[in-house]
């Protein structure tokens, strides 16, 4: 599964913990409290790793990334 810092995009990207955790930004002892409960849930944790993947590849691909670039270009030679 994803850490990752309570910044940014972070919250929404992991989906309120189905995706992952989140740690505060900058305190070293929420990144080890998040990786401890990683470790002691390997069952909802090897889930998590999951549904992250299954998002990485629907929602990131390159060809996602490629339609998008695509449609940006098509909206900007419009204009």
């Amino acid at each position: 599964p994803i850490i990752a810092a309570d910044t940014g995009g972070s919250p929404e990207i992991l989906n309120q913990g189905e995706l992952g955790k989140l740690y505060r930004y900058g305190q070293i002892e929420s990144f080890c409290e998040q990786v401890n409960w990683i470790l002691q849930h390997p069952d909802k944790s090897k889930t998590m790793a999951a549904n992250a993947k299954e998002k990485a590849i629907v929602e990131y691909s390159h060809l996602n990334e490629m339609s998008r670039l695509a449609e940006v270009v098509e909206l900007a030679q419009k204009s």
